[in-house]
């Protein structure tokens, strides 16, 4: 039972967060100054599964030269890590983990969680620098999870977070002056 003014650490401080909808991973890529940039987003419940998605990505592209990663997990957004892999000290994991805690997920919140992001980078050659790999890094991971359908967490039960276009919703649009 909690105290007033204390939490135990088995009691959550967030009601709800949102998270991305269950399915298989979500791939993106971009392509900046030569440079391939795959990012691949996923749900993730906890750090070894996280950490899994990092591992098998090593096998799946072995001959990338960088596979940088950034996550944050629990409802509280309590365990936030992030990796250069080999990048300049801060030029990936911090920027794509800074994508990840931004990101609004409706007007004014930003409550993603349970979401790692890993950013495989094949070298094309140009030197981007440091500014350049923080902004392309930061983009690629902004890029996808602007692609992402999203969903709720309340407890156990995942509610759609995404709204409809009005040819889903079944609304029909007219030419003309609105009729009154």
């Amino acid at each position: 039972m909690a105290r007033l003014g204390r939490v135990h650490e088995q009691e959550s401080r967030a009601a709800s967060y949102t998270t991305l909808a269950a399915g298989p991973d979500f791939r993106h890529e971009l392509e900046i100054k030569r440079s391939r940039f795959i990012t691949v987003l996923r749900r993730a419940g906890n750090e070894e599964d996280a950490r899994d998605l990092v591992s098998g990505l090593r096998r799946e592209f072995h001959d990338a030269r960088h596979h940088c990663s950034a996550f944050i997990i629990g409802p509280d957004r309590d365990i936030q890590r992030s990796n250069d892999d080999g990048e300049p000290s801060g030029t990936a994991g911090i920027p794509m983990l800074e994508a990840l805690a931004k990101r609004e997920t409706a007007p004014g919140v930003a409550d993603l969680s349970d979401v790692s992001a890993v950013v495989v980078r094949y070298f094309g050659g140009v030197l981007l620098g440091a500014g350049g790999l923080v902004r392309a890094y930061s983009e690629s991971v902004s890029s996808a999870l602007s692609l992402v359908p999203w969903c709720g967490a309340a407890g156990c039960a995942f509610v759609p977070r995404r709204y409809p276009t009005p040819q889903q919703a079944g609304w029909k649009t007219t030419s003309g002056p609105p009729v009154s």
